[in-house]
């Protein structure tokens, strides 16, 4: 706030925190909302929040306190306050190991059905009053891609698996829904089908991921989630967008004679080597554009290893600047060698 004269005021309220170790509003604390009133020199009030303390080990759980609608002053950039509730039970040194190895919160086990209902609600609630038009043009555009997040139920329903099997299924409908736009973009401007898969849809599939593996590395004191979760999604993307339809072209060709559709689609000289048909695929450029993925991919995984133990973190504290612009260089160059081999310009 500027200056501390005069009277100002400024409104409160608690949210839920969008992280790991969320706290739940009527389970874990009280909601509260006000107004903060600042008169004369006073530069200094509290928020009381009321915590409710139960005979349920826990991990520590975290709520935000927001600030905003300041009147007669102006907020600086912090604006929210992660409130942490503190573990203190007696039994927690093996609660938590228990629950390291349950990987579940007993809070969204209870709750996991009104959960499951919040999910549609806050897919649906637009930016706070006041917001930029552009910020409410874009939450109008995402609705439909919110709501069919929201259908992804949480992970406390049977185990964790429900969820799993799901996202899975949306992960394939959106990965295939992004290869047809690219692919329909590459043929209008003359690109070819290798050059759109390692642009458009490599970025359009792995964004997600990127900002997944953010959310992952903000609420998590280390890296091991977000490093795992951009892996492992790439992982899956693969497995789904390429391993998955080459495995059934390959028990369905296996199982149906070939015919002059699979003659003239594979070329008489492959017609001729295979008579008895077969899915076959030709690896044109596919190895060399491996190769130089898998020398990239070490070089990552190399620097994120040296990071961890010469400067102590992996992702965060020094020269990450650096580190980022590093890894986009990499990129980058994975992106430019495999163009200049497709046009054979290498």
């Amino acid at each position: 706030m500027k200056g501390s004269k005069g009277s100002v005021s400024v409104k409160y309220t608690t949210e839920e925190y969008h992280g790991k170790n969320a706290a739940m509003a009527g389970k874990d604390y009280e909601s509260s909302e006000g107004t903060l009133t600042f008169k004369g020199t006073e530069t200094e009030k509290i928020i009381q929040v009321k915590i409710f303390d139960d005979e349920e080990f826990e991990k520590d759980e975290v709520f935000n306190v927001k600030l905003y609608d300041p009147e007669g002053c102006e907020l600086g950039g912090l604006t929210v306050c992660k409130v942490v509730i503190l573990n203190d039970d007696d039994v927690g040194k093996l609660g938590e190991e228990v629950l390291s190895l349950l990987n579940m919160n007993l809070d969204r086990y209870k709750l996991g059905s009104n959960n499951y209902k919040a999910q549609f609600t806050e897919a649906l609630e637009g930016p706070e009053v006041g917001s930029p038009m552009w910020s409410k043009i874009l939450h109008w555009l995402n609705v439909p891609w919110k709501l069919m997040a929201a259908i992804i139920p949480p992970t406390n329903f049977l185990g964790g698996w429900l969820c799993f099997g799901i996202s899975l299924m949306f992960i394939g409908v959106t990965t295939a829904l992004i290869g047809d736009i690219a692919s329909l973009f590459g043929c209008s401007v003359g690109l070819p089908n290798a050059v759109t898969a390692i642009t458009l849809v490599a970025l359009g599939t792995s964004l997600p991921d990127t900002f997944a593996s953010k959310t992952a590395a903000i609420g998590d004191p280390t890296a091991d989630s977000s490093i795992g979760n951009v892996t492992g999604s790439n992982s899956v993307n693969v497995f789904l967008g390429l391993g998955l339809p080459w495995t059934i072209a390959a028990i369905y060709w296996e199982l149906t004679p070939p015919d002059d559709v699979w003659r003239q689609r594979v070329g008489p000289e492959m017609a001729k080597l295979y008579p008895e048909g077969g899915f076959i695929v030709d690896a044109g450029d596919l190895t060399f554009s491996v190769t130089i993925f898998c020398i990239l991919a070490c070089i990552t995984l190399g620097t994120v290893v040296w990071r961890g133990k010469v400067l102590g973190a992996e992702l965060g504290g020094k020269y990450t600047t650096q580190t980022a612009l590093f890894f986009g260089s990499l990129w980058l160059t994975y992106v430019l060698l495999s163009i200049l081999k497709c046009y054979k310009l290498i």
